[in-house]
């Protein structure tokens, strides 16, 4: 898992963890760090092979996410 998929709220993260199974990308459902947000209780772990893809759905407003944790670099970005 090199990044984490933060949320608003479950509904967005669940209905990510749909779109993305559905695309056979890889998932990581975890609980969110508290050291990196308070928001939602619910991330989305995966992996750099995977990025592109997501911040494609992401730029097109296809899946709504609150930001996304470099993990290896321990920051949001």
């Amino acid at each position: 898992m090199d990044y984490i998929l933060i949320f608003i709220n479950t509904h967005n993260a669940l209905l990510c963890e749909k779109i993305l199974k559905d695309m056979e990308i890889d998932v990581n459902i975890l609980p969110t760090p508290s050291h990196i947000s308070n928001s939602c209780g619910i991330s989305i772990g995966i992996s750099n092979n995977d990025f592109d893809k997501i911040n494609d759905l992401i730029l097109n407003n296809k899946i709504f996410v609150k930001f996304i944790y470099d993990v290896k670099n321990n920051c949001q970005i």
